[in-house]
């Protein structure tokens, strides 16, 4: 990503044979984690070690590092603070062990042993029913609770800091600190580092333990590393024509969503959400229509109706910090001076915490041109941005040129940054119809068949049930000679309990035309109904009715309630 402040703010450094041979770090190691703390990065202790084992040979760890992770991720420990993130490896295991002559030390979640022992532990596990996955560390063996290790770990760590993994560096040589360089941005190895390990890194460093960290930490190194873009990172928008996997950046980037109304984008950028939240990133979705309320079926999401007061910057700022992967604002029940101050009240104030740390690291805005002028949307170096829209013109130069891939969806008339596409390639996605997209990145545009959503996507929901329609795109009820009865529904709540009151012969009217099909197509835009109405409307209003409380069921309790709006 071009443009704006972007930069290392974390480093997670490993202890044992990375930033140190055995003991106390050298002096010129220490200079090196000073430094890099006086210019804003945070640095990170991960070890294996228990903490008691640790203070043995290091007794002023607190005063050179923010945080530090022990027990292989199993313990968070800061200045007078020491919290667990796993219960203690259960004690019955203990006698077990004992019996079969294996020395181990017990920490305050893990146990831990040398490699010699790891059948006896295995038989040991076994013998009594205790889950206790063994991790090696070079010669050491650590006993864990299940779910534990260093990458974990780390993103706790993160967490607490107030900074996103893909902001964030690691650094470590052995078996076990590979989940650790796999759950940030970018993964180190000295060059002491097993062969695994510095295979599996993302950077290769030339010195060795101690050594390496202090190459790691210049800012020269630091810089250089901010710019890399590790392929592992990136997300799935579905696959070419050759069955190969075509993808975006997924993280750090701004990529732009464009096409026509109908065309499927929001749709899209919701299976995008859906990769984003399963892959543990941080996520503030800003929509207008309600076109995301589907992604709160999954662990971690929280939808706010923007009906109610809109949170502050610290409150959306404390739900990541306790654990909240996405935050979805739905805006749908407010008018457009309504959406636009509900944003700006928000995001300038949320902007600081994400030049700080990177967090939300994502931010998807649907309908990004209405909102792409407040700050905290338009400036590209605010950590990762989703920007759908049907008018990417209308979106500053800046932020179009800075764009990292564009999906362009069937209708898309050419792309809004700098790229070009040749017509031939709009024809053919034009001819391809929905579900089809095409991917321009690096300069290529490459044709995809769209990988579908998981969540149930329902088109503008909040807007259509609850909120006031247009005059010009409400439904009259009429008499069979064309004279209306006076009742006319301003949205979907009031439609069904207009529908259920109106006289049989004013069905029967309105069935035997169409109408009400036709309105569900053409003005709400839910094919899916109108297919249904049209056919349920030869068998007349209890049909209707039907389909209408199936499709909106997590509305059924506003329908029946008579939600007002008639």
């Amino acid at each position: 990503m071009t443009g704006g402040p972007d930069r290392v703010r974390a480093v997670a450094v490993d202890f044992d044979g990375t930033l140190t041979h055995g003991g106390r770090p050298a002096p010129h190691v220490l200079a090196a984690l000073a430094a890099t703390r006086s210019r804003g990065t945070e640095v990170v202790l991960v070890t294996g070690r228990i903490l008691t084992e640790l203070a043995a040979v290091f007794p002023d760890v607190d005063d050179h590092v923010d945080l530090v992770c022990a027990e292989d991720g199993a313990v968070l420990h800061g200045p007078g603070w020491t919290r667990h993130l796993a219960d203690p490896v259960d004690r019955r295991l203990d006698p077990a062990l004992r019996a079969r002559g294996v020395p181990f030390r017990r920490g305050e979640v893990i146990l831990a042993t040398t490699v010699p022992f790891a059948a006896a532990v295995e038989a040991a596990s076994a013998e009594t029913g205790i889950r206790a996955p063994c991790i090696r560390n070079r010669g050491e063996l650590m006993i864990v609770p299940g779910g534990v290790d260093k990458g974990r770990g780390t993103r706790a760590a993160l967490a607490v800091l107030g900074v996103s993994h893909h902001h964030a560096v690691a650094v470590g040589d052995a078996e076990n600190d590979l989940p650790m360089l796999r759950a940030v941005e970018i993964g180190a190895a000295p060059a002491n580092a097993v062969p695994a390990t510095r295979e599996a890194a993302d950077l290769a460093l030339a010195g060795a333990a101690g050594d390496a960290v202090a190459e790691l930490l210049t800012p020269r190194t630091l810089s250089a590393v901010a710019g890399m873009r590790p392929r592992r990172w990136d997300l799935g928008v579905g696959t070419g024509d050759d069955g190969a996997r075509v993808t975006v950046p997924g993280s750090r980037a701004v990529v732009l969503v464009s096409g026509p109304s109908g065309s499927g984008k929001s749709s899209l950028a919701g299976m995008l959400a859906e990769e984003l939240v399963r892959a543990r990133d941080t996520l503030l979705v800003i929509d207008p229509e309600g076109d995301y309320a589907g992604l709160g079926v999954l662990p971690g999401v929280r939808v706010i109706d923007g009906g109610g007061p809109a949170p502050s910057a610290a409150e959306v700022a404390r739900a990541f910090r306790d654990g909240a992967r996405a935050i979805v604002l739905d805006l749908s029940l407010l008018d457009r001076a309504g959406r636009r101050a509900a944003v700006a009240g928000l995001l300038p104030h949320l902007a600081a915490g994400r030049r700080r740390g990177g967090v939300p690291h994502w931010l998807l805005v649907d309908e990004a041109h209405e909102f792409c002028d407040i700050p905290g949307i338009g400036d590209p170096g605010d950590g990762a941005l989703l920007a759908v829209t049907y008018l990417p013109r209308a979106l500053p130069a800046p932020l179009r040129d800075a764009a990292d891939a564009e999906i362009l969806l069937p209708g898309a008339t050419g792309c809004a940054g700098r790229a070009g596409v040749p017509a031939t390639t709009l024809a053919e996605l034009a001819r391809r119809g929905r579900g089809h997209a095409v991917v321009v990145r690096h300069g290529a545009a490459t044709p995809a068949h769209v990988a579908p959503a998981r969540c149930r996507h329902v088109r503008h929901w909040h807007k259509y049930v609850a909120a006031h329609l247009p005059e010009l795109h409400r439904f009259t009820f009429r008499h069979p000679g064309g004279a209306p009865t006076g009742a006319v529904a301003t949205n979907m709540a009031a439609f069904h309990d207009l529908l259920r009151d109106a006289p049989p012969e004013v069905v029967a009217h309105h069935c035997a035309c169409g109408d009400l099909s036709r309105w569900v197509r053409e003005v709400l835009g839910d094919g899916s109904l109108a297919h249904r109405l049209a056919a349920a409307e030869a068998l007349a209003r209890d049909a209707v009715l039907a389909a209408i409380a199936e499709r909106y069921p997590a509305r059924a309790e506003a329908l029946h309630a008579g939600v007002p709006g008639r």
